[in-house]
């Protein structure tokens, strides 16, 4: 993700801040710690662009299956510095 980031922006600290994480999280019926994932995903976009702009509002969903079968899934909202 940062490195898309990277190449759409050419600059990361054009980011400025992450406004919202949506992390889907890969998981069965009895998972219920999708708000820790999404949480720690946030935890590391904060150590990265500080807690002022690397951590916004946080939702995390459960699915069943992900493309591709991958574990995480994360969108997110960001403003850009023009």
């Amino acid at each position: 993700m940062l490195k898309t980031m990277k190449d759409k922006l050419s600059d990361l600290s054009r980011i400025n801040p992450i406004i919202k994480t949506l992390a889907l999280v890969n998981s069965t019926d009895d998972f219920c710690q999708n708000p820790q994932v999404a949480h720690g995903f946030s935890e590391m976009m904060g150590e990265g662009f500080g807690e002022a702009d690397g951590i916004g509002a946080r939702s995390a969903l459960a699915a069943n299956i992900l493309h591709g079968n991958i574990a995480v899934e994360i969108e997110l909202i960001i403003e850009i510095k023009e």
